[in-house]
């Protein structure tokens, strides 16, 4: 009995492990969408867009990335 709830609480860590991974790789591409959006409109010279947008847009990509980066260091 105590080898199947050891074996149990096992699995279901590994679940919540590879949950969290999934979680961590959707952040990553989140992150890269926006840089990718931002650079773009960095280099097009802000046309389109204002600099109020663009530090929104610069805020958001810090939100997300100190996110991954406390995700990561919870990993460790």
């Amino acid at each position: 009995m105590t080898d199947k709830n050891l074996y149990k609480e096992k699995g279901i860590k590994e679940i919540e492990k590879d949950v969290f991974i999934e979680d961590l790789k959707h952040l990553k591409r989140e992150i890269e969408m926006l840089r990718s959006e931002l650079n773009k409109e960095v280099i097009e010279g802000g046309k389109g867009i204002s600099d109020v947008e663009t530090i929104k847009l610069s805020q958001r990509l810090d939100e997300l990335i100190a996110r991954y980066l406390k995700g990561i260091s919870e990993m460790v």
